[in-house]
């Protein structure tokens, strides 16, 4: 059995290098697998159409995970939650801005804020405020701190120079 450059297994159109085996015993001359990958056109199939049901299925499944995280971490369901963002213009309710995080190339939703200790629901806030106030584990005496420094060490004032 030799390798021939350039003839692509029968359907395959998926073999990265196009390389056929030659087999006598064949009715084509050639293996009814392909030589890169070792499928069957039958077999190729079935593994597309596998996986094209399971990214259909995905965002369906992302959804209803979202749906349920809502209701048991936060006890909100989507339209308290729709409720709340629409009642801060859709925007973070620390910095005003809209949320800017991507994730896969869509945007990210804002984030429900929650109290560790009590777990009542605060606000909504964009994924970058939503992390800074996990940082400081909700001590607003670290924050002054943080601030103090920011104003002490930071760039100098524009107006100032």
């Amino acid at each position: 059995m030799n390798a021939v450059q350039g003839i692509a297994a029968p359907k395959c159109g998926q073999c990265k290098r196009r390389q056929c085996v030659r087999d006598k015993t064949a009715k084509s001359g050639f293996r009814s697998k392909c030589w890169y990958c070792g499928m069957s056109p039958e077999s190729l199939e079935k593994h597309r159409t596998r996986r094209n049901a399971k990214l259909r299925g995905c965002a369906a499944r992302k959804a209803k995970k979202w749906i349920r995280d809502l209701r048991d971490k936060y006890g909100l369901t989507p339209d308290e939650y729709d409720v709340m963002v629409a009642g801060q213009g859709g925007v973070c309710f620390i910095c005003r801005q809209p949320e800017v995080r991507t994730r896969k190339g869509k945007l990210t939703r804002l984030c429900v804020d929650h109290c560790h200790r009590t777990g009542r629901v605060r606000s909504i806030l964009c994924s970058k405020c939503n992390f800074a106030v996990g940082l400081v584990e909700d001590n607003p005496a670290l924050l002054t701190q943080i601030a103090e420094y920011l104003v002490k060490h930071g760039p100098p004032n524009p107006s100032t120079r």
